[in-house]
């Protein structure tokens, strides 16, 4: 008796090609991922995949199902997935760091003390990342380099693809100084990528157009301005944003990780100015210089803590040499 279920082989020649192109990557994935992340967690993904493989050939390869039927499954299935990665997520960068520096301190106060050499001994730090790990990098130029000094600072709070196209129009603000309406029109380019992230977003440090027209506007960018949602709706601020057009630069994708930006700003006369920021302002390679620092910091703390005790707290900081205990900051940095 002829079963009425199909095997690969009467599949059109598409399916066919699927199925092959799956069972090829499912062991190539597996391999690189031993490689880069060992046999733990190859069982779990590779497995996985072997799993639905399978399960996909014996059931919905052989009788494909309605889409009106498996649709409310998938869906299910999705939401579940993409709660399970904000869940994460959150927890990763927010609650997880929290939790370990608490638990970390009252296990100090215990008395706890933890082992000699976290470098040394069984279950070091070097065995925690294998096998993607390299102890030579732990003196790699002691004494010469010191990352503090390499850290970025953000000079504007906005999403990262804004950065360099903010430096760009300031400088030509500061360069030409010409005025709001005398602009017809504004061109920014950024890579490809970068430029889906930012482009005509709803929340305003991340909207490239609306940041830009505030930049137009008020000549800076504050924390203020970035994260005021109102303004979006301001007729000011929507007359601006129209005369900005976002343009994916596939040249500048080339160069990412390295965030380039360019603007190009058209006057109503014929005036075309351009300027390309390669290195973003606050960045290890563009440093801010102290003044910048604290116009930053004095734009995040002073509306907290208020302008005399952010005075008081900046030349503690600048003199930090001459603070006998931190306890003298402690005062500094709470609200009155």
């Amino acid at each position: 008796m002829t079963s009425s279920q199909p095997n690969v082989a009467s599949l059109d020649r598409e399916t066919r090609l699927s199925v092959a192109i799956v069972a090829v990557f499912i062991p190539t994935y597996a391999t690189i991922l031993y490689l880069q992340a060992g046999l733990l967690v190859v069982g779990i993904v590779a497995g996985s995949m072997v799993a639905g493989f399978a399960i996909w050939l014996r059931t919905t390869l052989r009788r494909p199902p309605a889409a009106a039927a498996i649709l409310p499954a998938y869906l299910l299935a999705l939401a579940l997935f993409l709660l399970h990665v904000l869940e994460e997520y959150a927890f990763d960068f927010a609650g997880m760091p929290a939790r370990n520096g608490v638990t970390s301190a009252l296990l100090v106060q215990a008395g706890g003390t933890g082992v000699e050499d976290i470098f040394s001994g069984a279950d070091n730090f070097f065995d925690a990342f294998l096998p993607k790990n390299d102890p030579s990098m732990v003196i790699d130029k002691l004494g010469e380099r010191y990352e503090i000094t390499r850290t970025n600072i953000k000079k504007w709070t906005v999403g990262s693809p804004i950065q360099a196209p903010l430096d760009a129009l300031e400088i030509l603000l500061k360069r030409h100084r010409f005025q709001t309406d005398q602009v017809k029109q504004i061109v920014v380019r950024t890579a490809t990528n970068e430029a889906k992230i930012v482009d005509n977003r709803e929340i305003p440090d991340i909207c490239l157009q609306h940041m830009i027209a505030v930049m137009l506007i008020d000549k800076t960018a504050s924390f203020k301005s970035a994260h005021d949602t109102a303004r979006m709706k301001d007729p000011q601020i929507l007359r601006q944003r129209a005369k900005v057009q976002l343009v994916g630069d596939a040249e500048l994708e080339k160069l990412m990780p390295q965030r380039v930006g360019i603007v190009e700003v058209t006057l109503n006369d014929g005036m075309r100015f351009s300027e390309r920021v390669d290195k973003v302002r606050g960045t290890f390679e563009n440093p801010m210089p102290r003044d910048e620092v604290v116009a930053k910091a004095r734009d995040l703390i002073t509306p907290v803590l208020g302008a005399a005790t952010f005075t008081k707290l900046s030349e503690k900081i600048f003199d930090i040499e001459n603070v006998k205990s931190v306890l003298e900051l402690r005062p500094l940095l709470q609200k009155s």
